[in-house]
């Protein structure tokens, strides 16, 4: 697969974040991220997180170094503000289901007071 091809597919970029729910899922689903091919677990890195035009909200970035010596390193873009899909993007695979929400927990939508907290940001 190209560079470019890979960019622009579902993880792999600011415009295409994968999305879970809130920050526990996302918890889960860094743990639970495997690299096709790699039965060990990645070393994974919280690289930071950049606002996003599309969205007004952060999305949070890591490196995820896999194989002998890190020999594959990928940048995947995560939002957890709003609805889950549950997926792996492509070259990966998860160990797990979604997580059960506690209490019939609904799905988290961002709170009016970050949302407003933005806006003054981007002014």
């Amino acid at each position: 697969m190209n560079r470019e091809t890979k960019h622009s597919a579902y993880g792999y970029s600011m415009q295409s974040p994968i999305h879970v729910s809130g920050f526990h899922e996302e918890r889960v689903y860094i743990e639970n991220l495997r690299v096709e091919g790699f039965d060990q677990a990645p070393d994974i890195r919280r690289i930071g997180s950049n606002l996003s035009a599309e969205t007004g909200h952060p999305i949070d970035v890591y490196e995820i170094k896999s194989g002998p010596f890190g020999i594959r390193t990928d940048q995947l873009f995560i939002d957890l503000y709003g609805a889950s899909d549950w997926r792996a993007p492509e070259g990966y695979r998860l160990l797990c289901d979604r997580p059960a929400r506690e209490g019939g927990e609904p799905e988290r939508e961002l709170g009016d007071e970050l949302q407003e907290m933005i806006k003054r940001i981007l002014k």
